[in-house]
């Protein structure tokens, strides 16, 4: 935040700051965070129904649910509330991210669980997988709203850094983060979905200026 500071000074010598319409801020602060290991731990709930075993394919060892939406929407097996409940019991952790395969069709379970979440443990954040994407490939969204709770706390207190600073230097303009792929998404919308600040930074910045 420092060196974005650093150089917003020196980009408004000479400017008025009342008169700016738009801030983007182009930071690498999540992606330090997940590559020096220095990520929240999360309490990962999954619901992956039959045929799929993700052993070895994501970052932490997961409760697996009672619980399945099929391919088109339709619940066949419902949660069980009392899984919940005796895994809150034994996971002991603020952050928590939840993730049905077929959640993007209906996000009826992750609902349910987050519920119940809410009502035993009351988690600080929780990730619906089903709110990171609205893509079919479940492996990326589990790893997605993993990776979403754990950089949470660190990019909230990067956000709140970043708005008292620029107000105090008088711009009430709103705030915006680059993403990965060169757009940009409300400061707001990336507190709450903070992994799509992953991979962003100068290069990100260089895409983005490249298609203007």
């Amino acid at each position: 935040l420092a060196g974005i500071l650093a150089v917003m000074d020196e980009a408004l010598v000479g400017l008025e700051p009342g008169a700016l319409t738009r801030v983007a801020l182009s930071t690498t602060i999540v992606t330090n965070t997940v590559v020096e290991g220095k990520t929240d731990p999360v309490a990962l709930f999954l619901l992956p129904g039959p045929g799929l075993d993700l052993a070895g394919l994501i970052p932490d060892t997961p409760f697996i649910l009672t619980g399945y939406i099929d391919h088109r929407g339709r619940e066949t097996a419902a949660p069980i509330e009392a899984e919940v409940r005796e895994a809150c019991q034994s996971s002991g952790r603020a952050l928590c991210a939840v993730a049905g395969k077929f959640a993007v069709r209906n996000p009826k379970h992750e609902l349910s669980v987050a519920a119940w979440l809410r009502k035993y443990t009351k988690p600080e954040h929780i990730t619906l997988g089903s709110a990171v994407s609205g893509g079919l490939n479940y492996w990326r969204r589990v790893n997605s709203a993993y990776y979403n709770s754990a950089v949470w706390r660190t990019f909230g207190r990067f956000a709140y850094a970043a708005e008292e600073a620029v107000r105090t230097r008088g711009i009430s303009a709103p705030l915006y983060v680059l993403k990965a792929d060169g757009g940009t998404i409300p400061l707001m919308a990336a507190r709450e979905l903070p992994v799509e600040a992953v991979f962003t930074g100068p290069a990100a910045s260089v895409l983005g200026v490249m298609a203007l």
